[in-house]
This record gives structure tokens, sequence and C-alpha cells, in this order.
């Protein structure tokens, strides 16, 4: 009776063994898998912009801006070291999902044409509260205010 016991024991172990070794959190040479973060969605707000310097000299700029696909539809006119808050744009905002992130112009119009000012920056899902952006072409300078929010979805 003992030896069968122990038979039993053995056979049980062996098998429970074999079921971890098969299991695909060791198929990776005892690398282990761990399931993806759950998804979050990010969502990006316009505070503010200054123009620290704008880029028709002693005059006005137009400006607007452009975040992932859309534009804002709202321009604005700026005079050097003039603060306008998101309101006189129309309040824009973007969303996105992370990892992805979120690509942010400002542009001058100039007649019928605009005038991409500095390169195109994305924004990473990040918390943020009046954190900026800054864009320069070595004449015009602004600074974008924004905040960022982050919603961590549950599935």
């Amino acid at each position: 009776m003992k030896f069968v016991s122990r038979m039993l024991t053995l056979g049980v172990l062996a098998a429970g063994l074999a079921l971890v070794g098969a299991s695909p959190a060791n198929a990776s040479a005892g690398v282990q898998s761990f399931p993806p973060p759950p998804p979050r969605i990010c969502d990006f707000f316009i505070t503010s912009v200054t123009a620290d310097d704008v880029l028709n000299d002693g005059g006005t700029d137009a400006v607007f801006l452009k975040m992932g696909t859309q534009s804002t539809v709202n321009t604005v006119d700026f005079v050097a070291g003039q603060t306008q808050t998101s309101s006189a744009f129309l309040n824009p905002f973007g969303f996105f999902v992370a990892p992805a992130k979120l690509p942010v112009s400002l542009h001058v119009k100039a007649g019928s044409l605009s005038a991409q000012i500095g390169t195109t920056i994305n924004v990473s899902c990040i918390p943020a509260t009046g954190a900026q952006l800054a864009f320069s072409n070595g004449d015009a300078r602004y600074r974008v205010t924004y905040d960022v929010t982050v919603e961590i979805l549950e599935i």
C-alpha cells in the first residue's frame, strides 16, 4: 500500500511539473509573460497661446493650430507679448489612445497661404497641468500651454 501511495504521489508530482513546464510563461527559456497593460485614453486641452515674438515684426500674426488630423476653425490675431486663452481658439482639444502620440503644430496665415512655425510636436500620454510646447522658426516664437488627463480603461 505504501508503494502504491508513493507511486501515485510521484505520478501527480510529475504531471504537475509537466504542466508547469508546458505553460506559456515558461515557453521562452524562463521568461514570464504578463498581460498587456490596460488601454489609456488621453485627453489634450489647450489652455492658452502666447506670442513671445510674431512673424510679422511690428504687426500682427493670424495664428491657427492643428492637432492630429484636425485644425481649429478659428484663427486668432496676435501681437508680440500677447496671450490668448483657449476660448479665443474655440476651446480646442484632442484625444488619443496611448502609446500613440498627438501631433500639434502652430501656423501663421500669410494671405491665402500659411507658414508652419517650428516643427510638429508629438504630445505623449502623460498627465500634465500647465505644460508648454514651444514653437519657433528663428523669428517668430510661440508657447502653447496645455493639460493632459489620462483615463485607464479597466477591461
